[in-house]
């Protein structure tokens, strides 16, 4: 790695910290966190979905993907289809939504990964519910 590399990666590190005087204040210059991923008890609840539940349902139709109607198979009914598959883990809802920690497991539905960047849905409805 070059050192101009390093010295970049050091300046983007450094710039919020000295911005917001973190590095005058000692050890307890950063905020208290309020999440605790591995045990939800200890969570201080602070709700910042608001009307995230009713907004993604509203998005999430106005961009549903249009198919190609070969064969006038769509709209499916039953005397136009006789079965369907729905195959894998990923084919049923979780048996509980959000339920393991830090969202660490492969229960149903994955919806996203686990980690640092997760979120807890208010609802998830999985590929067999859906048809």
């Amino acid at each position: 790695m070059s050192e101009e590399r390093l010295d970049d990666m050091v300046t983007r590190v450094l710039t919020s910290w000295i911005k917001f005087g973190q590095n005058l204040k000692g050890p307890d210059a950063y905020p208290p966190t309020n999440i605790n991923s591995f045990d939800k008890s200890k969570d201080q609840n602070v709700n910042v979905q608001s009307n995230h539940a009713e907004l993604i349902r509203e998005i999430g139709a106005a961009s549903t993907i249009l198919l190609k109607n070969n064969n006038n198979i769509l709209p499916l009914t039953k005397e136009k289809l006789k079965t369907v598959a729905i195959i894998g883990e990923d084919a049923s809802a979780p048996k509980i939504l959000n339920g393991c920690a830090d969202h660490g497991c492969i229960d149903g539905t994955v919806a996203q990964g686990w980690g640092s960047g997760t979120a807890n849905y208010p609802y998830l409805i999985d590929p067999f519910s859906a048809i």
